[in-house]
């Protein structure tokens, strides 16, 4: 059954509580992070997204599956082109696909009750994006944005009426994964939001409102993983042996095979975004930007840390990458698979708890579904913070104290030790702030 929370206690994350008191009175008891038990209806019949990108296509592809309207706009004519081909076989009825090339033709918005952003993770093309579509809603639209690191609060600078705009943002790929996170700003009109959370059990969805915060949840926790995957490369750590490593620990698949799927434009750009964040916690990678600059972006060119054939089978390690890495190698260190493990996924158990610190995110259960339904992270593995709880607090330090030289991602947190000195586990802290 739902969880009926008290409105007192429950954690405001970063923005008004009137936001707050209002999603949830309308929502009649139901948390965001559950389904609905009953069939949901969309607030939306026609939707717009800008961007005809790989994402884009995903989020057009999952709206057309489920009989909603798309006006799909991309300045890259050669791009639209070939996403309205992809998109052509979802639609039974050819009229419910509408193509957008020029800007002059953005007056076809005006029909749509949700445009969502979906432009590459770059600053300046967003914000352009944000600028110029303003004019061309209706005055009962949503904006979102499906950015997964820019800051929001610079984003809403470029929005003519911040009251329609919040974040939507699906995780990759959008066929496997039942996560979206939606986050508001204080300005955001709360009905907006309670649309968003509608529309997303519409789309057979898992909606999780959380707090404000670049990365979010899903996306910072990530990124951190990604970080020490690239540090254990250039201590000479062996692909295969990563990829066991967190395959084991309950990942859908090795970081280096994840980072080649999602692409290394993609992870370079966030990271950088990230990195402007968090610089205390986060080592840039050089190795990555080389790979950029090279074009071994992963899947989509046919080569990243592995080759692929048309197929998209991996075929092997790719000779150019690993020539970078020689490049750059350290020398070289023997680990311990567990060691491997540690160093993956201990920064994950110390941003969470940052997360939960700074009420980006209201229980440590919420945590653990992000992973599972945002990254595929295996339920029989458990969760991150309920690894951290099986094997307890004061092993955590110790482990954490162990790898501190390395730098502040290491580093034990209040909330960490706080739990470590009462005896207590993520989990039982939740238990007693909700009780």
């Amino acid at each position: 059954m739902f969880k009926k929370y008290n409105i007192n206690k429950l954690c405001v994350m970063n923005f008004n509580k009137e936001i707050i008191v209002r999603i949830f009175n309308r929502m009649n008891q139901k948390t965001t992070s559950l389904k609905l038990t009953s069939e949901p209806s969309s607030p939306f019949n026609t939707v717009g997204i800008i961007g005809a990108g790989l994402m884009g296509q995903s989020i057009a592809k999952i709206h057309l599956e489920n009989g909603i309207s798309v006006f799909l706009a991309d300045k890259n004519l050669e791009v639209l082109s070939s996403a309205v081909k992809n998109l052509s076989e979802y639609v039974s009825d050819k009229n419910r696909l509408h193509p957008i090339h020029q800007q002059e033709e953005w007056n076809g918005f005006r029909k749509c009750n949700l445009v969502i952003e979906a432009v590459p993770e770059e600053y300046k093309i967003k914000s352009n994006v944000l600028k110029n579509i303003g004019p061309h809603l209706q005055e009962s639209a949503i904006l979102a944005t499906n950015t997964s690191s820019i800051a929001l609060q610079r984003l809403v600078k470029n929005v003519e009426q911040p009251e329609k705009f919040a974040a939507f943002h699906f995780c990759h790929p959008i066929e496997e994964r039942e996560l979206i996170e939606v986050v508001a700003l204080e300005k955001t009109d709360p009905d907006r939001i309670q649309k968003l959370i509608d529309h997303a059990h519409f789309l057979k969805k898992r909606p999780l409102n959380v707090g404000n915060s670049p990365g979010f949840v899903v996306n910072r926790l990530l990124a951190f993983y990604m970080n020490e995957t690239m540090e254990l490369v250039l201590d000479g750590v062996e692909f295969d042996l990563l990829e066991q490593a967190a395959s084991e620990f309950g990942m859908p698949m090795g970081p280096l095979s994840q980072l080649d799927s999602l692409g290394i434009d993609i992870g370079v750009r966030v990271g950088q975004n990230l990195f402007w964040t968090y610089p205390s916690r986060m080592i840039p990678s050089e190795l990555l930007v080389r790979m950029y600059k090279a074009g071994l972006l992963g899947k989509k060119t046919g080569e990243g840390f592995f080759k692929y054939n048309e197929q998209g089978i991996n075929i092997g390690r790719s000779e150019k990458t690993d020539k970078l890495i020689i490049e750059r190698l350290r020398p070289k260190k023997e680990y311990s698979l567990e060691e491997i493990q540690n160093r993956l996924f201990l920064p994950w158990v110390v941003e969470a708890s940052i997360l939960l610190e700074e009420n980006i995110i209201c229980d440590s259960e919420q945590i653990d579904e992000a992973l599972f339904h945002g990254l595929g992270f295996s339920h029989s593995a458990g969760g991150i913070l309920k690894w951290a709880d099986g094997i307890g607090m004061d092993e955590i330090v110790r482990r954490l104290r162990n790898l501190e030289s390395l730098g502040e991602r290491y580093q034990p947190t209040n909330y960490i030790l706080k739990l470590a000195e009462a005896n207590q586990l993520f989990q039982s802290n939740f238990q007693s702030n909700a009780a």
